[in-house]
């Protein structure tokens, strides 16, 4: 098949009109269904994501509450020992 020209296949295709309307109406629905799977996934993975997110902060603010009340602990801890030896 050297040097074949496809426009002039399609042009001397003998497809009815009607065909051609059905196959792009076809191909329409297809297109906006798989667009539409493709949208649902994509938000889910955005919502788990966000909850990721939400859980990963809670568990930090967790976190840092409980390390400022240790040092919180740790100082006082200290002034009571070095008023103990200033005594």
């Amino acid at each position: 098949m050297e040097n074949v020209n496809l426009s002039v296949l399609f042009l001397t295709t003998s497809m009815p009109v009607w065909l051609g309307i059905v196959l792009a109406v076809v191909g329409l629905v297809i297109g906006l269904v798989v667009l539409f799977v493709y949208k649902m996934t994509a938000e889910k993975k955005v919502g788990s994501a966000k909850e990721r997110v939400r859980a990963i902060e809670e568990q930090a603010k967790t976190e840092a509450e409980r390390i400022k009340e240790q040092g919180r602990e740790e100082s006082k801890r200290a002034l009571k020992e070095a008023l103990l030896e200033a005594k």
